[in-house]
């Protein structure tokens, strides 16, 4: 077990939700390392579980460890996760006055909202192995240029010392 997997496994957990919710074709689904992810296909969908960091965790989780060298320690690595769900929404056209309706730009967010909460559901849902802890999520939204919306959810996920390795 190691960050590679645990990323994995809520990649594969939050497109399943989106998916079995209808919530629309993601075009782009990967991991990621560091605390953000690049906008690169907002309007094709884009999925990314990035990890952010990891660390040792004693109790209560996710309390940071100074531990550092102990034989006989039985805490948690720590992985905390931002998974970033990156749609389009309308936007003033080149050349155009006016921008979108509001009508058009109610039923975009409105996606996105719903998008969010599939996502928070999922997520708050039992961690995909039964030895894991997780934290509850906490979610916000991240405009960019472009019309471009990204749903980002935190959470941190302990996996026991003795299952991690590389």
């Amino acid at each position: 077990m190691n960050s590679q997997t645990v990323a994995a496994e809520y990649l594969h957990l939050v497109g399943a939700a989106l998916a079995e919710h209808e919530r629309g074709a993601i075009a782009r689904m990967h991991i990621a390392a560091g605390p953000f992810s690049v906008y690169d296909d907002c309007c094709g969908g884009q999925l990314a579980v990035s990890v952010e960091r990891t660390f040792k965790s004693k109790e209560p989780f996710p309390t940071e460890s100074v531990i550092i060298d102990d034989p006989c320690w039985d805490g948690n690595i720590a992985v905390p996760l931002v998974i970033v769900l990156v749609r389009c929404v309308p936007t003033q056209a080149a050349g155009v006055r006016t921008g979108p309706t509001s009508d058009q730009l109610n039923e975009a967010y409105g996606k996105i909202l719903d998008d969010a909460d599939v996502i928070w559901n999922a997520v708050s849902d039992p961690a995909p192995d039964p030895g894991w802890e997780r934290t509850a999520p906490v979610q916000t939204f991240t405009s960019g240029e472009g019309g471009c919306v990204g749903i980002e959810t935190r959470i941190t996920v302990g996996v026991p010392y003795e299952q991690w390795c590389v």
